[in-house]
């Protein structure tokens, strides 16, 4: 039950015995037996304010009833007092008896890692119910009363060497606070490898060690002086050196400037992919300055033809096979061997075999890993080849993958012994097709939380969940997602990839 008095206290009896709550203060004051009550457990709902002020808390052993204004308060501040400095070492405890008045200090010998002080309010009207606060800081500072509870000892453990000042204060039954607090000081010797003495004589020893490394390394420089002079001769070489390494990194890095430009015109514009196929987008990311990647299109009559091309280098050598495709790109799609894919790759091949002549024994291990496709608008139909490469159709929902021939054009031509013939795969066209190309780039670069390559489980899965968006949104979605999967990881191949809507 809870009941407020005239004063605005509350009185709570529960399972625990009966409480007054001063809410301006936010304590409590407990009473049990031994203040006349007839137990420590009361019963639910048996409490009662009579209108005089008199109030009733029944319980298991009887009925209590008094008035607040009639209980009489402890008016006495105790006196408080050490009494009692316990040690533990290892080998065992002993303990000794304090008197404030006749002690101090305590000196805390030499092996000791706990220390107990006892302490207590001289005021006995209900000594179980005295409170106590202290707090324990190095000498000469200021810190935080930490209340103790009704337990009148503190412990503490492996101080380190200095002198503390412990303070103590104490209540009465009625929680009235001491107005003096008692102190004592509690000392912990230092080591004597730690006294003044001690550190004298390390001074003198460290100043002794000064002088002969002093010495020591005067001999040291000079000798170092005599090396620095054949080192300065030395170093003024490789600084020659360095300079003619630098013009030279300078015109390689301009050459292969150079070289990007020429890569690039030979590049189909944007102007020109999007003429030829208005529905369409190009991520193109090389690794290098060159790329070994590239791709191409280009119209005979009512066929478009377009590839997305890997040579299996990157950079400059790369770029060079880049350039030799490029122009047997044009010079086969220009003639009657054209009209299919299959046979363009086979043509492909035969001219890498005229290019790289065995006679001068000069042998291509790159060749060119590749998706070609002829999109005829009349029929509209789409025929593929590739070696390697294969080529995603979206339709419907699903992914259809089209394969390749599992082997390279060009690519060690003059050591087969049997020759390898591309196949051709014949499609027609649906309304909302779309098709992909690409290279092995996007697939196969390292990244993500664990530094895995991005495979083509989830390039597949990208394409299928942004395929319905328009192209350049596509773009934009396939260019953000490789960056993030990357991070701070190195490209690690050239990256292409080809959306059709045809």
């Amino acid at each position: 039950g809870i009941l407020e008095d005239d004063r605005g206290h509350l009185w709570l009896s529960s399972e625990q015995g009966l409480a007054r709550y001063e809410p301006q203060l936010e304590t409590f004051i407990q009473f049990g037996p031994s203040d006349g009550l007839q137990n420590y457990e009361y019963l639910p709902g048996s409490y009662y304010r009579h209108s005089d002020g008199r109030m009733y808390f029944g319980g298991f052993a009887g009925l209590n009833t008094f008035h607040p204004d009639s209980i009489p308060y402890n008016p006495y501040v105790p006196r408080l007092s050490f009494t009692q400095f316990v040690r533990f070492r290892e080998q065992g405890g002993m303990s000794k008896p304090l008197a404030l008045d006749r002690v101090s200090t305590v000196i805390v010998p030499r092996g000791v890692e706990i220390v107990t002080i006892r302490f207590s309010a001289l005021e006995f009207t209900a000594p179980e119910k005295n409170r106590y606060l202290y707090k324990m800081v190095r000498k000469g500072q200021d810190g935080l009363w930490i209340h103790n509870g009704e337990q009148h000892y503190v412990t503490f453990y492996r101080l380190t060497p200095g002198t503390y000042t412990l303070s103590m204060k104490g209540t009465n039954n009625d929680l009235l606070f001491s107005t003096e607090e008692a102190q004592i000081e509690i000392v912990i010797p230092y080591p004597f490898w730690n006294n003044i003495l001690a550190v004298i004589l390390y001074i003198m020893i460290g100043a002794l060690l000064l002088f002969a490394v002093i010495q020591m390394r005067t001999r040291t420089l000079r000798r170092s002086n005599r090396v620095l002079r054949e080192k300065e001769i030395s170093a003024k070489e490789i600084e020659k050196q360095r300079e003619d390494l630098a013009i030279k990194n300078k015109n390689i890095t301009d050459s292969i400037n150079y070289a990007r430009r020429i890569q690039q015109a030979l590049l189909p514009t944007s102007e020109t992919f999007n003429n030829l196929l208005p529905d369409s987008f190009v991520l193109f990311k090389p690794k290098d300055i060159v790329s070994g990647d590239f791709y191409w299109i280009n119209q005979h009559g009512n066929k478009i033809y377009v590839a997305a091309v890997d040579c299996t280098g990157h950079g400059v050598p790369g770029a060079f096979v880049s350039i030799i495709g490029f122009e047997l790109f044009r010079k086969i799609t220009a003639s009657e061997q054209g009209s299919n894919p299959a046979m363009i790759l086979d043509t492909l091949n035969e001219n890498f075999t005229e290019i790289f002549s065995d006679g001068e024994q000069v042998y291509l291990n790159d060749g060119m890993d590749l998706s070609l496709c002829i999109i005829d608008r009349e029929e509209k139909s789409l025929d593929y080849s590739g070696a390697f490469n294969p080529l995603y159709l979206v339709r419907n929902e699903t992914i259809i993958e089209v394969k390749a021939d599992r082997f390279s054009v060009g690519a060690d031509v003059h050591f087969s012994t049997l020759r390898k013939l591309f196949k051709s795969h014949k499609i027609y066209l649906q309304k909302n097709d779309i098709i992909y190309m690409f290279s092995d780039g996007y697939a196969d670069q390292f990244g993500g939380p664990e530094g895995k390559k991005f495979k083509y489980r989830r390039f597949r899965h990208l394409l299928l969940t942004i395929h319905k968006l328009p192209m350049e949104k596509q773009q934009a979605i396939l260019d953000s997602s490789i960056e993030e999967w990357k991070g701070d990881q190195e490209q690690v191949d050239d990256i292409l990839v080809i959306g059709i809507r045809p």
